[in-house]
């Protein structure tokens, strides 16, 4: 079998795991983006199921892993007349062929389940349909329903963003990004905070941590994020770049009757893989915030040696099982070893970053 990454060469996860699958003894290709290159190349022939990506066939015993994929590149003797119409012709070839690959043995994830959960309103609805706890939530852009939502709190109200942003300010030589964060009724007292782009605002939870759980199959993995100075509250958003508390992880039991929900919200969701997020309050209920279908999960690794996440996502894949529950872990598979590599040596060349700015944590 061959395992295909949706990826680019110089991203971190998509390399390290492709040198791990190489370690098992198995054929593993990354492929980022259709385009003019011959590296880019696609081929889909029907009625048969035949796909082509860059040379190397893909088999429906084959894996696929949707980690990151580029946009499409057209060519660059491409007329400005005619820019737009090529790009949309490739974009729409591109989508064509993402959804085609949930009809392999195993795609982390599907397209379609991937897409639709990449909407903060699916995910709280089907957290929901689950029987999980979640915080009172408003998604709205008008400011008298945003400040009636925050005056009927009990508790403190957070701001979050559907999607990361970074504004790249080259004149004043800034550079800002979205953060969780807490926000009152007196920042809205301008209609046009609410009117110029949805608001995204929820009931904050009085928590003693936070907990990510890596769901790989039907394996999971927690750890709580910690505060290193046990007399400091637990920050807002736990993300090195929004938080400049030292951190640490602790592994975390799972209780059953959490289990049982996340393995609904998956099945409900339609998904293999996720990065599952939670605050834990100080009665340990468990509240649900969100899953990112293609989190980060090697900067567990990296702060926990012992958790060896690289070992296992390579299982997973290799399994072609969505039902993968085996923690079958290789020890020569670990990022210490991997970063002693000829693949990330390349990796660095090819990247402006260098070191262990690779994994970010989200």
């Amino acid at each position: 079998m061959t395992v295909h990454i949706i990826g680019n060469e110089g991203d971190y996860h998509s390399v390290a795991v492709h040198w791990g699958l190489k370690k098992l003894g198995l054929h593993s290709h990354i492929w980022a983006t259709p385009g003019y290159r011959q590296s880019q190349s696609m081929t889909m022939k029907y009625p048969k199921f035949d796909i082509v990506l860059g040379g190397v066939k893909l088999n429906k015993s084959d894996t696929v892993w949707i980690r990151r994929p580029l946009l499409p590149e057209i060519h660059p003797n491409t007329s400005d007349l005619d820019k737009k119409f090529c790009t949309n012709e490739y974009k729409e070839a591109f989508d064509g062929l993402l959804n085609s690959f949930e009809y392999v043995k195993l795609c982390a994830n599907s397209y379609k389940a991937q897409r639709q959960m990449e909407r903060k309103a699916m995910q709280l609805r089907i957290a929901f349909d689950s029987d999980f706890l979640i915080p009172k939530t408003i998604i709205t852009n008008n400011q008298d329903e945003a400040k009636e939502f925050i005056n009927q709190l009990s508790s403190s109200c957070i701001y979050k963003t559907f999607l990361p942003h970074i504004w790249d300010s080259e004149e004043k030589r800034t550079l800002n990004m979205t953060a969780t964060t807490k926000i009152n009724i007196d920042d809205l007292n301008d209609a046009f905070i609410a009117q110029s782009s949805p608001l995204i605002l929820q009931e904050y939870i009085d928590k003693l941590h936070d907990v990510r759980v890596t769901v790989m199959g039907k394996v999971m993995i927690a750890v709580a994020i910690v505060n290193k100075n046990k007399l400091e509250a637990p920050p807002v958003d736990w993300r090195p770049k929004h938080n400049h508390t030292p951190m640490s992880i602790v592994c975390v039991t799972i209780p059953e009757k959490i289990k049982n929900k996340i393995i609904l919200f998956m099945e409900r969701a339609g998904l293999a893989f996720s990065c599952l997020d939670f605050s834990i309050d100080k009665m340990g209920e468990w509240w649900f915030l969100e899953s990112n279908a293609t989190g980060q999960f090697l900067w567990i690794e990296d702060d926990e040696k012992k958790l060896n996440m690289l070992s296992i996502f390579c299982s997973f894949l290799s399994s072609g099982d969505k039902n993968f529950n085996c923690m079958k872990i290789n020890s020569s598979i670990n990022l210490i070893e991997f970063e002693k590599s000829e693949e990330f040596i390349n990796l660095q060349k090819t990247s402006k970053l260098g070191g262990q700015s690779f994994i970010t944590k989200e």
